[in-house]
């Protein structure tokens, strides 16, 4: 339904804005810790309202900018970039077959696109299997990052769940562009 969607929406909006506005990240964001207010005129939009941020950090610039750059490179869909971000910026990395590697971080972000017609992109599923591409060559996030991949698993499954046509990359690019603006008027400042 109507509603269903705008929740959907409002909660996508919500952790994308905490994430690429805020530089907040909730250490346990799940459907129990997001209250919905519902407005008393029938006509306003519901809001939402985070519960529990006892558990909460933020990143460092160095984390943020490689989401940045992570995100970007996975709506762009270029898997071999993703994969030498990941490793760029791994915590610790035992990874002896840095081609295999990069081969299939490569095929994972291919195949997601091709296998939802290059419009909706399972971030839940992509980040799941990007684990356990990382499990396999050693390489480990560090555990703020790995914080951020899954709230976003979670949020979107719970948006998903709400509305089946979800597209988080889709949400993502006005933040993504927003955030890619700051930097180049930084430039000149």
């Amino acid at each position: 339904s109507g509603i269903h969607q705008q929740l959907a929406k409002l909660g996508i909006d919500l952790l994308l804005s905490m994430l690429f506005i805020h530089n907040f990240v909730h250490g346990d964001l799940h459907p129990g810790n997001i209250l919905v207010r519902f407005p008393v005129e029938s006509s306003d939009i519901p809001t939402l309202v985070i519960l529990d941020c006892g558990v909460a950090t933020s990143l460092s610039k160095k984390d943020w900018s490689n989401l940045f750059d992570l995100f970007t490179a996975i709506v762009k869909k270029e898997g071999k970039k993703v994969a030498d971000l990941m490793l760029d910026n791994a915590r610790y990395s035992d990874c002896h077959d840095i081609e295999s590697y990069r081969d299939e971080m490569y095929q994972l972000v291919d195949d997601a696109a091709k296998q939802l017609n290059l419009h909706h992109i399972d971030v839940s599923h992509l980040f799941s299997n990007l684990f356990e591409i990382l499990i396999k060559h050693s390489v480990k996030l560090e555990s703020n990052f790995a914080s951020v991949m899954l709230a976003i698993m979670v949020l979107e499954g719970l948006g998903r769940s709400l509305d089946p046509e979800l597209d988080i990359l889709e949400s993502a690019r006005p933040f993504l562009i927003q955030e890619a603006k700051r930097q180049i008027m930084d430039l000149f400042d």
